[in-house]
């Protein structure tokens, strides 16, 4: 599925720049209720849906038990991606890491997959529900992230924590 997205992820260094590091919003929902989104983060019209608010938590080294991940070297969290019914386009969704040299990678794989996405509306279901598409966020350190979601008409960065998660013994 060609989408005619070339260029690369654009999210910058700078972004975590300051005092803290920023994270996303939650909006009060009124206005998304409609699309099938409410409580989401970002402008959407496509949203992840973060395990812990703000941060991707995922296990480094990944555990023997994370069949998905273990001996990958890519450590990992399930996020589930939500797309407002009232876009009907395409999605690709690519990550990076902004204060280090480090990519964000998706779903399985050895090496995972660089990118998600998800086709156009092709009717049905999501008339009258906001599309999903589960996947894994894969991560191989700790640091700020963001995630750049590109449609057609749209292109937004949602900034996340990649936080590690020390391993019981």
């Amino acid at each position: 599925m060609d989408l005619g997205w070339a260029a690369p992820c654009a999210a910058r260094s700078d972004a975590c720049a300051g005092i803290g590091l920023p994270r996303k919003r939650y909006a009060d929902g009124t206005s998304r209720r409609a699309s099938g989104t409410n409580g989401l983060a970002g402008p959407g019209p496509a949203y992840p849906s973060l395990s812990s608010p703000g941060a991707v938590e995922f296990f480094y080294p990944p555990l023997q038990q994370q069949v998905d991940f273990y001996g990958s070297g890519w450590g990992g969290n399930k996020v589930l991606w939500w797309v407002a019914r009232s876009y009907r386009g395409p999605v690709l969704i690519r990550g990076r890491q902004l204060d280090g040299p480090h990519l964000v990678r998706f779903d399985r794989g050895v090496p995972p997959a660089r990118e998600i996405r998800i086709r156009p509306y092709a009717g049905g279901y999501y008339r009258i529900h906001a599309r999903d598409r589960p996947s894994y966020t894969r991560l191989e350190a700790a640091g700020c992230y963001a995630y750049q979601i590109d449609g057609l008409g749209f292109s937004r960065l949602i900034v996340f924590e990649g936080r590690i998660v020390p391993s019981q013994p």
